[in-house]
């Protein structure tokens, strides 16, 4: 690309122009709008003129529907164009910026700080702060931990949860409040 910076700077000129230029567009004394065109058709026509609503609406027709890209590329920078790759390898990578974590929720540790004021982050005998080193659910490993650390050990048994209570000779009929649709 050196020596091309003229060429590149035409390039994105082109890229990034807008889609009417305000010197080709004027008002008529009898209230339409003429459009200059740049060069004359192989017919003769030099402009167009319109009256304001039909050139509202061709305007409305240049504007890109919601969220796509106001610029459509062409050529070597169109999306399938096969050497593409060549172009676009070319290109430095951007530098990523450090984006800052939004945080949405108060974390636990905090919380109780505040609640209860014991900082629940920081060792009571040293004062550094603590790390989560395991998360460890399987019984046999906290036994084998506790039975190490000559701490004691209280198993509960889990119990299953009970049924719904089971009424004796239930007929809906008995009940004169069960229909719902006389609520209605």
């Amino acid at each position: 690309m050196k020596g091309k910076r003229a060429s590149l700077e035409r390039l994105c000129r082109y890229i990034a122009r807008g889609p009417v230029a305000k010197e080709r567009v004027s008002l008529t004394e009898s209230g339409h709008i003429r459009l200059q065109l740049k060069k004359a058709y192989a017919d003769g026509t030099i402009h167009f003129e319109f009256n304001p609503e039909q050139f509202i609406k061709r305007l409305i027709a240049l504007i890109p529907p919601p969220r796509q890209n106001f610029i459509r590329y062409f050529g070597v920078f169109g999306a399938r164009h096969k050497n593409r790759r060549a172009i676009t390898s070319l290109a430095k990578p951007k530098k990523e910026k450090s984006v800052k974590k939004i945080q949405y929720r108060t974390p636990w540790a905090e919380l109780l700080k505040r609640v209860f004021q014991y900082e629940v982050n920081y060792c009571d005998h040293c004062g550094t702060k603590l790390t989560l080193v395991a998360c460890i659910t399987s019984p046999m490993i906290c036994r084998k931990i506790l039975k190490h650390l000559k701490m004691e050990t209280i198993e509960y048994e889990a119990k299953t949860p009970r049924a719904p209570p089971v009424i004796d000779d239930f007929e809906p009929d008995d009940l004169e409040f069960f229909d719902q649709a006389r609520a209605w």
